[in-house]
């Protein structure tokens, strides 16, 4: 998709096949994200391929529509939905992570810029990610290791890649699932300041935090949530070029000094 209009012209030219009456019967479940779309059809074969060809040859021929059948599996964006070898007794489908083979885990270099917490942040998000897509143990420490593996190549240290991948475990995986509330929560206390290898080195986290402690000592001020930090990047060079306005940068000419 080139253009931000793609994803709009995408969902328009596929809505209309949610709303078809014919075999609508047969149709059991139909869900789309923009152009990819999942479905479960209850009848014979030969009415599912009449299916898919009404509606892929109402389209104009700069649009192909492809599907995919199958009795076993299918992918269907990151999940890989398939009947393991228990679907017979549990009746239950399973998945795992897919991932395409031209990937090349281009991760972030452990060597770049980056703050050391960004890049455990997106580790913990992968992992999570595993988990919610493997419905199996086995298939969750297949990928993790894969995952390791990758990280390792980029230069990723032992030590560090452990502590972060012993922070999500499988069993918290009924917790990813649960839908949890919005609570209620009081506008919090930020200091937004620039980030630089010195001041990373300040430890003004832990300076707010024992500030934090204090001021639970006074009762007035108990209700003061904790204190966070907000890094922001300094403006590069690219910004200001990025971001000049040329009326201001290059002034009209004065026709009087032509």
């Amino acid at each position: 998709m080139g253009s931000n209009f793609a994803v709009v012209y995408a969902c328009l030219c596929l809505c209309f096949v949610e709303n078809m009456q014919e075999h609508r019967i047969e149709l059991r479940f139909f869900k789309r994200y923009i152009d990819d779309a999942l479905g479960l059809w209850h009848g014979h074969k030969k009415d599912l391929l009449h299916f898919l060809d009404s509606y892929a040859s109402g389209m104009k021929e700069h649009i192909k529509i492809t599907s995919c059948v199958s009795k076993i599996d299918v992918v269907f964006l990151d999940p890989h939905i398939f009947k393991d070898v228990d679907f017979d007794t549990s009746h239950k489908l399973s998945t795992s992570c897919h991932q395409k083979e031209l990937n090349r885990y281009q991760y972030i270099p452990f060597d770049s810029g980056h703050p050391k917490h960004q890049k455990e942040a997106f580790i913990i998000g992968e992992l999570r990610r595993y988990i919610l897509r493997e419905s199996t143990v086995a298939g969750f420490k297949k990928i993790r290791l894969l995952l390791f593996q990758q990280l390792r190549a980029r230069g990723y240290p032992t030590k560090f890649l452990r502590h972060c991948f012993g922070k999500v475990k499988y069993t918290m995986r009924s917790s990813f699932l649960t839908k949890k509330g919005v609570k209620d929560k009081n506008n919090p206390l930020v200091l937004k300041t620039y980030y630089s290898q010195y001041t990373q080195k300040l430890g003004l986290g832990k300076c707010l935090d024992h500030l934090h402690k204090e001021l639970q000592k006074h009762n007035e001020l108990r209700h003061l949530p904790r204190p966070m930090v907000c890094w922001k990047n300094r403006r590069n060079l690219r910004s200001y070029l990025v971001r000049t306005k040329l009326k201001e940068a290059f002034p009209p000419l004065d026709k009087t000094h032509l």
